[in-house]
């Protein structure tokens, strides 16, 4: 059963009219800081890209590396 703030944040994400994607983007790179933040490391550009790979590296399915590596890209700037 989701929590009420992932309820709140997908009512938000509806609500801006985003893409699956766009939306699954948000969601991604939340849950990253969030990971982030919990183990009390710094949120930067290097911290994010290595979550991201680590992500990559078992990634399930083709959709979920496409995901990821656009969001690889966003942080360089090469989107």
């Amino acid at each position: 059963m989701p929590d009420k703030s992932s309820e709140t944040l997908s009512c938000t994400l509806r609500e801006q009219h985003l893409s699956d994607e766009a939306a699954i983007r948000y969601l991604t790179v939340g849950k990253i800081v969030c990971e982030l933040m919990s183990a009390e490391k710094p949120i930067n550009r290097k911290a994010i890209c290595c979550k991201l790979l680590k992500r990559l590296e078992h990634a399930g399915c083709q959709e979920e590396e496409r995901v990821y590596y656009r969001l690889i890209r966003m942080l360089f700037g090469r989107y």
